[in-house]
């Protein structure tokens, strides 16, 4: 396991997070994608409410239980990762495990068995802390359950004669989250440094049809360009790197890229730029969630790249749909590359198109010998 010693060696991540919830249709041993990552997330193992224990969905059971085997049909080398928890989950059952030292004995102890006995290379949490206000105090505690997590595993590890399992967590895009006491809430630096091999940086869903729903939005910009009506804290990709690279080493960075965008109904289709009027979702509820695969089938739609925010939108009609295309998953790429980050994550494989676009563009775009211009 990776721990905090400034190398800038270490193996490149190009990772794709698999979302059984929505991989209905595609098996992973038909998915040419994975020739075009180096690790891959089964999402979501799940938590009981009751012992705090790791278990897979029964509905899911044997894809993950084959999951490793079936990547590996594609792709010998690839490393296959449990992701536990994520957005559906429960803030609070993750704060009862931080916050209890049976808790989160049970917690880790059975994260280790599962990644064992289904064949994963290593464990991923997603706890959403954006979805919930943790105390200075939490953050603390998650330093604490980095520590013993790290140090289950390098027991595990010596008891089996193999290798550690890696050991990964998504975090919010910056390190630094609203605190629901009056002392300011920061993932711990130095155990995230020690303990985990990287972190994945949720650098995506900054604006939708439900949290802007008066005006289009970037969902991902990779720059601050210019402020949008009544937003004086522009959420951006760049934003967010510059704050976790005064906190973490570049070499433990990961950075999210979307692979789905969302759809807010105009308010005059005339108007259809970056922060015009809209009237919410075009769905007429919810956020305006779409995949990239359904973006690319759209009829009728006028595709355009901001290259000042660095971000792709689309309208046809009273649609508007913000998302990342080839262009600026390209010039990101650019940008990471630039930065000496460690590498990228995919939320979700799944929500590629059928020629695995995106995936595809990444990939080769980090394996270019030129290097990265500057963005």
């Amino acid at each position: 396991m990776a721990s905090s010693t400034g190398t800038r060696h270490l193996p490149v991540v190009k990772a794709g997070f698999w979302y059984c919830r929505q991989a209905e249709q595609i098996s992973i041993s038909n998915c040419n994608a994975s020739i075009y990552f180096t690790h891959l997330f089964c999402a979501y193992a799940e938590i009981s409410g009751t012992n705090y224990k790791v278990t897979i969905p029964d509905q899911y059971r044997d894809t993950f239980a084959s999951f490793t085997d079936a990547a590996r049909q594609r792709k010998s080398t690839i490393k296959t990762l449990i992701s536990i928890g994520g957005v559906d989950s429960d803030p609070a059952t993750f704060v009862s495990i931080i916050r209890n030292e049976g808790n989160r004995d049970a917690f880790i102890q059975s994260s280790i068995q599962q990644a064992r006995e289904n064949n994963f290379d290593g464990l991923h949490l997603s706890w959403p802390c954006w979805k919930y206000q943790p105390t200075a105090n939490d953050m603390q505690n998650l330093a604490t359950f980095f520590r013993k997590w790290h140090e289950a595993v390098t027991a595990d590890a010596a008891a089996e004669n193999k290798e550690p399992l890696l050991l990964t967590a998504t975090v919010s895009h910056k390190p630094h989250i609203d605190s629901s006491d009056s002392i300011s809430a920061s993932y711990p630096a130095n155990a995230i440094k020690t303990h985990l091999d990287w972190i994945n940086v949720r650098a995506y869903d900054f604006y939708n049809a439900l949290s802007s729903p008066s005006y289009t939005a970037p969902p991902a910009a990779l720059h601050n360009a210019a402020l949008p009506p009544n937003d004086v804290d522009f959420k951006s990709v760049e934003t967010g790197i510059t704050e976790w690279l005064k906190a973490v080493p570049a070499d433990k960075l990961v950075i999210g890229l979307p692979f789905v965008g969302y759809e807010w109904l105009l308010e005059d289709p005339v108007n259809h730029d970056l922060f015009d009027l809209a009237k919410g979702s075009a769905k007429g509820e919810g956020d305006g969630y779409i995949s990239y695969r359904d973006v690319t089938t759209k009829p009728n739609f006028n595709r355009q790249f901001n290259q000042d925010f660095v971000t792709n939108y689309g309208y046809g009609g009273d649609s508007w749909i913000g998302y990342d295309d080839k262009e600026s998953i390209t010039t990101k790429i650019a940008y990471f590359k630039r930065k000496k980050l460690r590498g990228y994550f995919a939320w979700h494989v799944c929500a590629d198109d059928v020629d695995w676009t995106l995936s595809r563009t990444a990939s080769q775009k980090w394996d270019e010998q030129a290097g990265a211009r500057r963005v």
